[in-house]
């Protein structure tokens, strides 16, 4: 994505920020239309523009999350 970084809002982070702590497994679904699964590793901030790395090694502006959605064990 080359747009200029819109942030989200606070308490989307807080969420994602939660999931990570927790370390929970979640879906992303991104705007582009693709479907990820894994663990969120981490939240990082990276010359203003925020990014959610994965336990699988992906990571993805968090402007080009449409949705994301907790998995069950």
């Amino acid at each position: 994505m080359t747009d200029k970084y819109k942030p989200i809002p606070c308490a989307l982070y807080d969420e994602y920020e939660l999931a990570a702590v927790q370390g929970k497994r979640v879906r992303i679904f991104l705007k582009s239309g693709k479907e990820v699964c894994s663990v969120i590793k981490d939240l990082q901030t990276i010359d203003t523009v925020e990014y959610m790395i994965l336990s699988n090694g992906k990571q993805f502006r968090l402007d080009e999350i449409r949705d994301w959605e907790e998995l069950k064990a």
